[in-house]
């Protein structure tokens, strides 16, 4: 016999069901970004979610963190130059495998004075790994060129939200620092 450890590969994955190597899947995947108007119940006024949908294949992740980008721009017909960016941030924990949402929401006040996004960008990391990013509408970096100003956390947390108690069971477990 030319090479007996051929042999000893045919039979282990003959008899003992053992497979050559497969691609692993990837462990994450943000699937897109889309805003959603909503009302909350006995309410008349709206607000924006803004849903980022993803899946994970590991059994547990131990936590993602979501920045969120939106430009805006008044609905009166004002120029480009009114435009402004809103930013926000979440993050969760104990994170098992399958599909879910990362949710931040723009408040009627907000978006009574600052108008609906023209584009949303999302991205998100594992500690200080970026794991990946999606947009709806418009370019950001492009409509962001210039002079356009920036309003951070202008973009809420489900935490700091009436939406906590309607909204939970729809993503993983939040992460609130103390």
């Amino acid at each position: 016999m030319k090479n007996p450890s051929r042999l000893v590969v045919a039979l282990a994955v003959s008899f003992l069901g053992i497979c050559p190597a497969q691609e692993a899947q990837p462990e994450f995947e943000l699937k897109n970004v889309e805003v959603i108007e909503a009302t909350l119940p006995n309410s008349e006024k709206p607000w924006l979610k803004i849903v980022a949908n993803y899946s994970t294949t590991k059994e547990w992740t131990d936590s993602l963190s979501f920045n969120f980008y939106a430009i805006v721009q008044p609905s009166d017909g004002q120029s480009a130059q009114k435009a402004r960016m809103l930013t926000g941030a979440t993050a969760y924990v104990n994170i098992p495998a399958g599909n879910h949402q990362a949710i931040v929401y723009m408040t009627p006040g907000a978006l009574e004075r600052f108008g609906k996004p023209i584009a949303v960008s999302v991205d998100c990391f594992d500690g200080d790994e970026k794991r990946g990013s999606a947009r709806s509408g418009g370019n950001i970096g492009e409509l962001a060129q210039g002079n356009i100003r920036r309003y951070d956390g202008f973009l809420r947390g489900m935490q700091s939200t009436p939406w906590i108690v309607i909204d939970s069971g729809k993503t993983p477990d939040l992460f609130v620092p103390y």
